[in-house]
């Protein structure tokens, strides 16, 4: 659940089992619902929404059963991006959920601009894909980097829970389980 920066609405991630979930946006002034966003698949994992610095548009960072997504949307529940990021990148989609966990092994963050940070993790593959993107131009910005894991003690069950980017670095900070 978030509170949007502007404190007009709070937004929450519902599921109705993992084939179905919805990004629901309910006002705090006038205690109705704004939107709700559906979510549908095979096998979906989200539980993080992310904001602009004005809090009117919002991202969701999801997996589908190994295919990898970003969906942004602005206050009013209007889509304006979905982007498949298994497919932008040519990435296999054998990094399955896991079981028992939340996390999409995918989180994104907004930087500068109101552009985009995404990362992907390939837990089965132990690499960390990074770039960033524009969803008003529906465009890479930057080449994507890919970093492996050699650490022999990193598991299949460690992966990327949050990304923070900081305004005063201009940095991002990717912390994982």
């Amino acid at each position: 659940m978030a509170i949007a920066y502007d404190s007009t609405a709070a937004l929450a991630i519902v599921t109705a089992g993992d084939e179905h979930f919805e990004l629901q946006s309910w006002s705090l002034r006038a205690f109705h619902n704004i939107f709700k966003k559906e979510y549908k698949g095979t096998y979906i994992k989200m539980n993080l929404v992310e904001q602009n610095i004005a809090g009117n548009i919002f991202a969701v960072a999801y997996q589908d059963n190994g295919r990898f997504y970003v969906s942004v949307v602005d206050n009013k529940g209007g889509e304006l991006d979905n982007l498949d990021v298994t497919e932008h990148l040519g990435l296999d989609t054998l990094s399955k959920p896991i079981t028992g966990f939340w996390e999409p092994m995918i989180t994104c963050c907004f930087i500068e601009n109101d552009d985009l940070f995404i990362q992907v993790y390939h837990r089965l593959h132990k690499k960390q894909y990074h770039f960033t993107y524009s969803y008003t131009k529906h465009d890479k910005l930057s080449n994507t980097i890919i970093t492996a894991n050699r650490d022999p003690s990193c598991t299949q069950k460690n992966f990327p829970v949050k990304s923070f980017y900081s305004t005063v670095t201009k940095n991002v900070l990717t912390f994982y389980r």
